[in-house]
């Protein structure tokens, strides 16, 4: 018998976890439905961050307006995750710029950086998540 007490920290045992599922029903991550991952190209599940969705997609309840939106969104992470796996970059975040009109000032486009952050889901499935550059 040992007088060494279990430390969970030398187990490599988690604190604590957070599934993207979890996410997603909290609302803390927005899943793309599957129609729009796939005209928008991308053969992975994608979400967007909450603050994403809100601020890129969203427009006074207009379905028609914030799908279109939505297809913008996805297919400029797509063209960016594709270019910098052309170039041979296999690093998870890939940074791109997009151009959105914020619901309260129509009319006007705003450049703002975004992540799409490549990585593996909560059943070891390849996806995506569109965050803000400087997002936590």
């Amino acid at each position: 018998m040992s007088d060494k007490t279990t430390d969970p920290m030398d187990e490599g045992s988690p604190i604590a976890t957070y599934s993207r599922a979890e996410a997603i029903a909290d609302g803390v991550l927005v899943a793309v439905p599957e129609e729009a991952q796939r005209q928008a190209g991308l053969g992975w599940p994608t979400a967007l961050s909450e603050m994403v969705h809100t601020r890129c997609v969203t427009w006074n309840g207009d379905q028609e307006v914030e799908a279109s939106r939505l297809r913008a969104l996805l297919r400029s992470a797509n063209s960016a995750v594709r270019s910098a796996m052309g170039q041979g970059r296999t690093y998870p975040h890939v940074a791109f710029t997009f151009v959105f009109e914020e619901v309260d000032s129509p009319g006007t486009g705003r450049e703002t950086q975004l992540v799409a952050v490549r990585g593996i889901g909560d059943d070891r499935e390849r996806v995506m998540t569109v965050v803000f550059l400087r997002e936590d």
